[in-house]
């Protein structure tokens, strides 16, 4: 009996600290690209990249814009929300919202890649096909690189 207890103890032991260890969930990275333009106060576009194993699972961007023009920033609004429908429409896996307040324009999307069509993305966009592997599948360092390559900055 006292050699099956240390036994039993070492099993539970690696048991939990195996299920700790494979529960850590995905990492993160943000990238922000922040930039003045005329007529706005300031753009901050924020990407939020989720990935396993170096494998983009989705990117949460954050989309903000302050300006007085309340008819521009609801322009705005318009557009980036037409783009994010026409994605999802051809390419699947968005999901977006967006609202204007005390001159503030804010609009998240998500794009889940386990959904998106990948594939059918880079033959569409060619340039993707730097950014993905050998199985069109998005690498953080793609997207990292992709961010960076657009003016956005990310930790690492």
């Amino acid at each position: 009996m006292k050699k099956i207890l240390p036994i039993c103890l070492i099993v539970i032991i690696i048991i939990v600290g195996g299920v700790l260890y494979s529960n850590t969930g995905p990492d993160k990275t943000t990238c922000i690209q922040e930039f003045h333009q005329e007529p706005y106060d300031l753009l901050v576009n924020e990407y939020t990249i989720y990935s396993e194993d170096d494998i983009v699972t989705k990117v949460v961007t954050k989309k903000t814009a302050g300006c007085n023009d309340q008819n521009r920033l609801k322009e705005v609004e318009d557009n980036i929300n037409n783009s994010y429908k026409t994605m999802n429409e051809k390419y699947s896996g968005y999901s977006y919202k967006s609202s204007i307040k005390n001159n503030k324009l804010v609009s998240v999307a998500e794009i889940d890649y386990k959904v998106f069509d990948m594939e059918k993305y880079v033959n569409d966009i060619v340039a993707m096909k730097a950014y993905v592997n050998e199985k069109n599948q998005y690498t953080l360092e793609g997207a990292k690189q992709y961010y960076q390559h657009i003016g956005a900055t990310c930790n690492e």
